[in-house]
């Protein structure tokens, strides 16, 4: 079936539906069976059948699934505030000046002596190909360990 650009579909939310049609009486056998089918649906057939002890469970359901769009809210309002954050800053500790042995800089896969130190030569290789920004810098670097090529 064709449909032409002026033609829209309109999709109502089925709590909003229920919550609209509450105020009326069901104008057809076909609506008010639709309009049954999901509620059922919705909150199992027991409490629609008059069972005993489901009255609550049914409106733990409505209530679950409003504390279910309350939560989503949440969360996105949460990422949305997180999107138009600013960077977080890294500020320098000052570790790379204060200790010439780099012992509290990462070096992991650099050479380090028999107590954990890094080899210097290796790591400054490591900082100047990191400061140039070209991929020949990073192929120049010693690597420490058992790597294979």
């Amino acid at each position: 079936m064709k449909t032409h650009l002026s033609e829209q579909r309109v999709v109502v939310h089925p709590l909003k539906n229920i919550e609209q049609n509450s105020n009326i009486s069901f104008r057809s056998r076909r609506s008010f069976i639709s309009n049954a089918a999901w509620a059922a649906g919705a909150i199992g057939l027991s409490p629609m059948l008059g069972s005993s002890g489901t009255k609550a469970e049914a409106a733990s359901t409505a209530f679950g699934r409003t504390r279910a769009v309350q939560a989503f809210e949440i969360r996105r309002n949460a990422a949305l505030a997180e999107f138009d954050a600013p960077a977080a800053s890294h500020t320098n500790n000052g570790d790379e000046q204060l200790y010439g042995n780099k012992i509290g800089n990462y070096s992991k896969g650099l050479p380090h002596n028999s107590v954990g130190e890094v080899d210097l030569a290796a790591y400054n290789a490591y900082l100047n190909a990191i400061r140039s920004g070209q991929p020949s810098g990073f192929e120049n670097i010693t690597l420490g360990g058992t790597t294979r090529d």
